[in-house]
């Protein structure tokens, strides 16, 4: 694996919009918001497809990519339920699903199980989602003349249902590969 590429520096460039895309929320500067966030997440759409076409995966992708997601989709969730723009069940929700994700496979590596990590269809569909809703609602905050309000529940709705399938497809496959290890 190579040391760093342009998919490690997408994943960086992820992780400096994030906080700038906070800081613009916070301010009620949502035309910028959205801008910040829908440059970062064009990013995270992009990344990995660079890294495989480019065959240029390294372990530092691998780790800070999905770090750069969670930071950026889970920032924008709390903002908007802040904003009482969404539930706050939606929220927790998805930071139970993320951090059953994160246990299981600290669990599995601390056992030493060798397992073939492989981001699951549903999960990566959830964060497209989850990205789609985001802009959405950042769009709508910042250009509530767009009427955009009709779009997002549906976004809402799938992005739940890919959250919850999603969730549990890791669940189990994570007891596959227990029950697998064990017998």
């Amino acid at each position: 694996m190579r040391t760093f590429t342009i998919a490690d520096a997408l994943t960086l460039l992820r992780f400096a919009l994030a906080p700038a895309f906070i800081a613009a929320f916070i301010m009620k500067a949502y035309p910028h918001a959205l801008i910040f966030f829908a440059v970062a997440g064009f990013t995270d759409l992009i990344d990995g497809t660079v890294a495989r076409l480019c065959k240029s995966q390294t372990n530092f992708g691998a780790v800070l990519d999905p770090i750069a997601d969670k930071l950026l989709v889970e920032s924008c969730l709390i903002l908007l339920a802040v904003a009482e723009i969404i539930p706050w069940w939606f929220v927790v929700i998805a930071f139970v699903r993320d951090t059953t994700i994160l246990s299981g496979i600290s669990y599995l590596k601390w056992k030493k199980i060798d397992f073939p990590y492989q981001p699951k269809w549903s999960s990566k569909l959830a964060t497209l989602f989850l990205l789609i809703l985001c802009s959405l609602a950042l769009a709508n905050l910042a250009y509530p003349e767009a009427t955009l309000q009709p779009w997002i529940q549906p976004v809402f709705m799938t992005a739940f249902g890919l959250i919850l399938l999603s969730g549990m497809q890791y669940v189990v496959s994570g007891f596959n590969i227990l029950r697998k290890h064990r017998g």
